[in-house]
């Protein structure tokens, strides 16, 4: 049962929660939510329930979470529905992990998340998300462990570097705007040491590249020096 959960989203108070349908008919469907997740989102209820999960997912992540999710659900159910049959008391597992939302502006959001699968007193199979935002970045971000972290800024590119999205305090520090989510923006051009380093990078494995091809020829030209002398 998650008769507490379902109070907790009648409050006004510190809880932010989320609930995720994990029915096959409507799996990944936001079912309901907290008036403070709401706030932190950016977003009116009735803006947001109905609609997938993936509204709060920077779209690049969207294809690995769906399949990732799908194979969730579906190891989650079998277990679910197998201590069912044996009469099994169902214990729900908690999975904390930090993961990246997305706000109705689109911008970047850290989070740290605890989620757990259950069943409704209506029989709905569903995903309960306590989420918070996230305050600091875990130690393996930083090599000094003294460094300030009440602040830090996140942006989102893909392989090739084109900028998808940004926590909101990037617009000041970098002097990025909303036009530039998912546009076709590369963050080398905002990022000034980033790109004399990463051009250090391409002059570097140019000559790599270089050295190799050049050492590749010269092997192939005694080769065929070789076999003409054995002609």
């Amino acid at each position: 049962s998650i008769n507490f959960a379902l109070k907790i989203l009648k409050k006004d108070d510190e809880y932010k929660i989320i609930i995720i349908s994990a029915n096959n008919e409507n799996r990944g469907t936001i079912m309901d939510m907290s008036l403070n997740s709401c706030s932190l989102l950016g977003y009116h209820k009735h803006e947001i329930i109905g609609k997938s999960m993936n509204l709060l997912i920077p779209e690049i992540y969207h294809k690995i979470h769906n399949k990732v999710f799908d194979s969730i659900c579906e190891k989650t159910k079998t277990e679910f529905f197998e201590n069912l049959s044996k009469k099994i008391n169902y214990v729900p597992k908690f999975i904390e992990f930090s993961a990246f939302g997305r706000n109705k502006s689109k911008y970047l959001i850290p989070l740290d998340l605890k989620v757990f699968f259950t069943q409704t007193e209506e029989s709905d199979l569903v995903y309960i998300v306590d989420f918070a935002k996230k305050k600091n970045m875990n130690n393996d971000f930083f090599e000094d462990n003294d460094t300030d972290r009440s602040q830090f800024y996140c942006v989102l590119t893909d392989n090739y570097f084109i900028i998808q999205t940004f926590t909101s305090n990037c617009v000041e520090l970098l002097g990025l705007n909303s036009n530039i989510i998912n546009s076709n923006q590369d963050i080398t051009a905002y990022l000034k040491q980033f790109n004399e380093e990463l051009q250090s990078m391409v002059t570097s494995s140019n000559k790599d590249f270089s050295r190799i091809e050049t050492s590749e020829l010269k092997s192939n030209e005694n080769s065929f020096r070789e076999v003409n002398n054995r002609i």
